[in-house]
């Protein structure tokens, strides 16, 4: 990766990723155009990329998803939102009036196990009073 684009300062984070909550590390890359882009490693081997948006993507060119999930991108929720390409390493957060929200690749899976090693957790919880 890091032949590609330019790493943050920042160290790796210890996340997690997946339903089951399993150990990942994500490290930021900033992309030409000023994006950045978050890479997901388990022992050192990368299992995804994923980037923020708004994208310049067209959903619906991309034909019909395997699985349609809930979406949360920040506070909102979105139900059927996230649009789920497991057979081809993709999964996409869509608006309601189709923007890309963001958008993640990975080896192809089965949603299944999309959704219970891959799956990143977007929705931001209040702080505890």
């Amino acid at each position: 990766m890091e032949a590609l684009w330019p790493a943050a300062d920042a160290p790796a984070l210890e996340l997690t990723l997946g339903e089951g909550g399993e150990p990942a590390q994500a490290r930021y890359f900033q992309l030409p155009n000023g994006q950045w882009v978050r890479a997901w490693s388990r022992d050192d081997v990368l299992v995804a990329l994923d980037v923020e948006g708004p994208l310049a993507l067209d959903p619906n060119a991309l034909g019909e998803p395997e699985r349609r999930l809930t979406a949360h991108y920040g506070f909102a929720i979105y139900l059927e939102g996230e649009w789920i390409f497991a057979q081809r390493g993709l999964a996409v957060g869509v608006s309601p009036h189709g923007a890309v929200l963001y958008a993640a690749v990975f080896v192809p899976t089965s949603a299944n196990d999309y959704l219970r090693w891959l799956r990143v957790d977007r929705a931001q919880r209040p702080m505890p009073g």
